[in-house]
């Protein structure tokens, strides 16, 4: 937590590269999302494997304290997802697009900017005092995503309201 006027503390907000990559791909299997790639381009036991894989990534960046974007953590997990390496580097590219270019200079930059404009208040009024990490996210989640008790997952519509 980062140290705010009159000795009290807020959280860091990020929204991380690795979580919304996941997502991406979750609404891609699910078809919630338009792309080329079927379902079963996926291994078996997808969702059972992507949840591990975000209860990991989720673990990685409570624990390492500082948030750095890994793209190399992109490519592991999403090999370990896809039967074929060319499926995995289309998802990639479907992704990227979505991240870097869409809307303009890419949705990642327009979370990153709307984190960094966000006063104190409106922070305690997000999530109250309870949490020391909160992780933007470009959708809303499936309920079987989890996060640790330090940090809340939030989706970016539900983030706008209390911006």
């Amino acid at each position: 937590m980062k140290k705010a006027e009159k000795g009290n503390y807020y959280p860091t907000i990020i929204a991380p590269i690795e979580l919304n990559f996941l997502l991406f791909v979750n609404k891609i299997y699910n078809k919630t999302w338009y792309s080329v790639i079927s379902k079963e381009e996926f291994i078996d036991d997808f969702e059972n494997h992507l949840l591990i894989l975000w209860d990991k990534r989720v673990e990685t960046l409570v624990n390492d304290g500082k948030y750095i974007i890994n793209e190399r953590v992109i490519k592991e997990d999403i090999e370990r997802l896809v039967r074929k390496k060319e499926t995995a580097e289309i998802i990639i590219k479907e992704f990227e697009n979505f991240w870097y270019r869409i809307p303009p200079h890419g949705f990642g930059s327009l979370l990153e900017r709307i984190c960094g404009t966000l006063q104190v208040s409106q922070i305690q009024n997000l999530i109250g005092d309870k949490y020391s990490k909160i992780f933007i996210v470009f959708d809303c989640l499936p309920k079987e995503y989890r996060a640790q008790n330090s940090v809340k997952v939030v989706s970016y519509s539900e983030f706008l309201r209390y911006i």
